[in-house]
């Protein structure tokens, strides 16, 4: 079947990016905010705002994907992304706070968590954080146009004491993509191998959740708030060599999962054998495109864990079980199925996109949301000041309701859990949050 017409000037989006909206619409329908995280960057000194201001209305100006909306090609029916206008009003909004105490920055962080964007046209916003001589920079991005190591790449755009980013580096920077309108019977294929997928899982057992609430059904409207923990770089070390000795090489992912899913069930159900679903995304960038080239939209998709927790249960034997379904998955080549099917759900409009989403464990979603970011790219200063640390704050959806997130800066292993405090009890999120961080750093007996 030859390839339908479409424009070249255009950046279609992917299956991924149409997940990713369908998930926002579903995030924003609870009536709180969408499907964002932010990055909170502290710095080692104070930075210019007028500089700051400049470089941000520059990269707005350049990439004014930044500032557009969804639209539809009624000639082949595919999505894209339209630019923001040659007229409209340059740069991102920028609120410059200055703070006396820590506690003060932790509900101002609880605050840009829980709150939307300004309109539709509306998909970064920053906030300079000012205390005692040292600046904090928010970062707070939309997922449907950067995803987590994507929010990094950006921040080299405000590397530099003074200069502007480099024309050659924004040119890098890839803003148009064509929309994938071939290979019609590999994406059904693939989507019947992802169908199959899920119906098994779902059918032989079901999904233990921390909430009463369902996709689609009325839940409190959700009140979400962090929790982070940054482990030192001798700490680091020592998690990476228990992680080699329970899970294997290269397999950290592998390793921090079983640990939070265990601290998950000794708070939530320490006496009960459950069933764990968890979906974890995996980037998908070639080494190729780790710069600037793939910094907008989604690159990744997903493995999908389903495994069984008892009292019994030890980190180990779930590591193993994780493990086995983690190379059993590569193998058959999930990932890159479930990219090649997703492309086929972007003919249906995002409402109806949600509706697929209380398929699977009748709307329940996942046990809790899991993404191991690992090392990116960023960079080591904004406008000439130091960066001491990155902090992932992403927001989740509820159900589930719970949301753990690992990242690395420095040579030092981040931890942030995102929990839901309208819909969750507060013994839940903070007994999963110690946890997690006393069982990585448990000293294990030689």
């Amino acid at each position: 079947m030859p390839s339908l017409p479409y424009s070249r000037k255009r950046y279609y989006l992917s299956g991924m990016d149409w997940i990713i909206g369908a998930l926002n619409g579903y995030m924003v329908s609870t009536k709180v905010a969408g499907n964002h995280s932010s990055l909170v960057v502290r710095l080692s000194g104070e930075i210019s705002e007028a500089i700051l201001r400049e470089k941000l209305n520059h990269i707005s100006t350049a990439l004014p994907l930044l500032s557009g909306r969804l639209k539809r090609d009624f000639a082949n029916l595919a999505p894209y992304w339209q630019p923001a206008k040659p007229n409209f009003d340059p740069g991102f909004p920028l609120e410059i706070i200055h703070s006396a105490s820590d506690d003060d920055i932790r509900k101002l962080l609880v605050e840009r968590l829980n709150r939307p964007f300004q309109n539709e046209n509306e998909h970064l916003a920053f906030i300079l954080l000012r205390m005692k001589g040292v600046d904090s920079l928010v970062m707070t991005f939309d997922h449907r146009v950067l995803d987590a190591r994507g929010a990094e790449l950006f921040l080299n755009l405000l590397s530099g004491e003074d200069e502007l980013p480099s024309s050659d580096l924004l040119k890098q920077i890839k803003t148009v993509d064509a929309p994938e309108l071939r290979d019609w019977s590999a994406k059904f294929a693939a989507g019947r191998d992802v169908q199959r997928k899920i119906i098994n899982m779902t059918k032989n057992a079901g999904c233990h959740v921390l909430m009463n609430g369902r996709v689609g059904r009325s839940i409190k409207p959700p009140e979400l708030s962090c929790s982070f923990h940054k482990f030192t770089p001798s700490e680091t070390l020592e998690i990476e060599s228990e992680s080699e000795r329970v899970a294997g090489y290269m397999m950290e992912t592998v390793y921090l999962l079983a640990v939070s899913a265990l601290a998950v069930h000794r708070v939530s159900a320490p006496k009960n054998k459950e069933w764990f679903f968890v979906p974890v995304p995996i980037d998908v960038r070639r080494k190729t495109d780790c710069g600037a080239r793939k910094m907008l939209f989604n690159h990744f998709s997903f493995l999908f864990f389903h495994f069984e927790v008892s009292p019994e249960s030890t980190i180990e034997s779930l590591a193993r079980e994780i493990r086995g379904q983690l190379h059993a998955q590569i193998a058959e080549e999930f990932p890159e199925k479930m990219m090649a099917s997703a492309y086929l759900g972007r003919i249906f409009p995002n409402c109806l996109m949600r509706q697929f989403m209380r398929l699977p464990f009748n709307g329940k979603m996942a046990t809790f949301v899991f993404a191991n970011v690992g090392a990116g790219d960023p960079p080591e200063n904004i406008l000439g000041k130091g960066v001491e640390s990155i902090q992932h704050m992403p927001r989740i959806p509820s159900p589930p309701g719970l949301g753990v997130f690992f990242s690395r800066y420095a040579g030092g292993l981040n931890f942030t859990l995102t929990a839901d405090d309208s819909n969750l009890s507060l013994d839940l999120s903070s007994g999963v949050f110690q946890g997690i961080i006393e069982s990585l750093l448990e000293k294990k007996a030689n």
